[in-house]
This record gives C-alpha cells, sequence and structure tokens, in this order.
C-alpha cells in the first residue's frame, strides 16, 4: 500500500491491522471510513465515536514508550510532535 503524503510517497508493506490514533480528528476519520475494526487505541482527548478504545497517551506529549508498548504498525496523527520526530526515522504527513 503506498501512500502519497506532502513528504513523498509512504510504502506500507501491508494493510495495517494495528492503528493508533493520536487526534480526536483522526480518529473520527478512521472509524469513518470503516477501519475501526483495526484501531487500538486512541489518544485521550479522542471521545468520537464512543466505541473507540480510548488510552492515556497524549496526543500533545506522547511518550514513545508508550506508543510502542501498544506494538502499532500505524500511528496517525494530525501533526508531528518535536519529540517524536526526533525519535523515528520515517514520518509522512497526512494533510
Amino acid at each position: 500500500m503506498t501512500l502519497q503524503t506532502p513528504t513523498g510517497d509512504l510504502v506500507l508493506e501491508s494493510q495495517p491491522t494495528r492503528i493508533l490514533s493520536l487526534s480526536p480528528t483522526a480518529t473520527e476519520i478512521l472509524f469513518a471510513i470503516g477501519a475501526g475494526d483495526q484501531v487500538i487505541a486512541v489518544d485521550d482527548k479522542s471521545n468520537y465515536p464512543p466505541e473507540a478504545p480510548t488510552s492515556d497517551i497524549s496526543g500533545f506529549t506522547p511518550n514513545l514508550e508508550a506508543i510502542l508498548a501498544l506494538e502499532p504498525d500505524l500511528v496517525v496523527h494530525s501533526y508531528l510532535p518535536e519529540e517524536l520526530n526526533k525519535d523515528y526515522q520515517t514520518w509522512a504527513y497526512l494533510h
């Protein structure tokens, strides 16, 4: 699967089955497009839809260790927090 992003193409070897959403907007979009079954957790501000699996992870100040502990194969966010930008090697901005 190839995602076209403003910073270039992001190639995923397979369809994501463990998605972590770190913004309310991303959470709503994931459920609206039918990917809710793949969402394993959402940030602490996401409150819709009600069936979204909540977590204590902040989208504003994400904890890398907490994210990695969930073993997601895709993390969706509405922006790239500086602390994650310096720790991760591959990011794609999805606007």
